[in-house]
């Protein structure tokens, strides 16, 4: 028995990144895939992504706190990457042929997966917001975020009544949501030359 598969994947990306002072932060990313899992007019997906921050801290107002407060920053980001996890040729008709025989003679059948031209990308994008802030020379930090996650388009075997001669098709359908808020703790209670004991909290 002789099986070989094969697939191509081909990526490009640009990012531009700007800080001024190390207070005001910009970053962004926009990154194009083709994959040949997908249907012809679909094999590229595009992804973008970007994120601004503002360290606070460093503003002359703040100057009040930093005896206590050693950095701040304010940060919200929104990015979307893109999953090809899928069979090699599931956007194709594909067709077996030295196991169905009629009257000993093997012939060829198509496969029980149906397959699906439209295919495209899978996608998942997030929106995050939040806050770090370090404390007593870096004995203390703290961090919360906001999250917001949806996933598009999702990958899914369908499956077929079996009066069509079809097992399954692969289809994007339907899309998930996830969010909610996240808060981390952590410090040194010890911190010396010879420990340094770290305990967060999530």
């Amino acid at each position: 028995v002789t099986d070989e598969t094969r697939y191509f994947k081909n990526s490009g990306f640009a990012r531009l990144s700007y800080s001024y002072k190390g207070k005001y932060l910009f970053n962004s990313n926009f990154r194009a895939d083709a994959s040949s899992r997908f249907g012809k007019d679909n094999k590229w997906g595009f992804f973008p992504s970007a994120s601004v921050g503002w360290r606070f801290s460093d503003e002359s107002f703040m100057d009040w706190t930093k005896n206590v407060l050693d950095d701040g920053k304010f940060r919200v980001s929104y990015g979307a990457i893109g999953n090809d996890n899928i069979g090699p040729y599931n956007a194709i008709q594909t067709y077996t042929f030295g196991s169905n025989y009629y009257n000993g003679v093997s012939g060829v059948a198509p496969n029980s997966t149906f397959g699906n031209t439209t295919l495209a990308w899978e996608s998942v994008n997030q929106l995050d917001a939040g806050v770090d802030l370090t404390f007593l020379n870096g004995r203390l930090n703290f961090t919360a975020d906001y999250y917001d996650k949806v996933t598009k388009n999702l990958l899914y075997s369908a499956p077929l009544s079996s009066n069509t001669g079809y097992g399954t098709v692969k289809v994007n359908v339907g899309s998930i949501e996830n969010k909610g808020l996240e808060f981390v703790v952590g410090g040194y209670p010890v911190r010396n030359h010879n420990l340094s004991w770290n305990i967060s909290y999530n």
